[in-house]
């Protein structure tokens, strides 16, 4: 016999002899896993609207605001609830450095262009979204959608 077969064969037996000893045999001896612990079924979800009727009944709640506008002349004070349409402009007197506000609707989603003395600042919002709120120099912006369908805007101040 070659030295080199002698040397396969002497390494084979001790790893056969030694098998007992190795991992692989202590883990036969180890007793099993516990079980799991059976976890409590995860709640229902309300399924997601399907039709126009179900996202309006969705819709965010009506925020409480100053009085419903009939114009935007009306909103001058940032303290006011309107129904907005696209391409609708808001004056406003100014006092927390907004001057006008310019509302672009695309569906439910409002883009506002505020106006300052400055500068302008640019948002989109999501009405059908009941977190959707814009923070503007002290100015709340929230559109949402009535229960009859409008489009409404909640403007009011700190």
């Amino acid at each position: 016999m070659s030295r080199r077969k002698l040397t396969l064969l002497t390494a084979a037996v001790t790893l056969a002899v030694a098998g007992g000893a190795t991992g692989a045999g202590a883990s036969l001896a180890a007793p099993p896993p516990p079980v799991p612990p059976t976890v409590p079924g995860a709640p229902s979800v309300a399924p997601f609207p399907t039709s126009v009727a179900d996202v309006q009944q969705a819709a965010s709640p009506r925020p409480a605001v100053g009085a419903k506008a009939d114009s935007p002349a009306d909103c001058r004070t940032a303290d006011c609830e309107i129904e907005i349409r696209d391409g609708m402009e808001i004056p406003l007197a100014g006092e927390h450095g907004v001057r006008l506000l310019k509302i672009d609707v695309n569906d439910t989603r409002v883009t506002f262009v505020v106006r300052t003395r400055t500068g302008k600042a640019v948002t989109t919002l999501d009405a059908r979204n009941a977190d959707s709120v814009a923070f503007i120099n002290g100015i709340t912006l929230r559109p949402y959608i009535a229960g009859d369908g409008d489009l409404m805007l909640a403007i009011s101040h700190d």
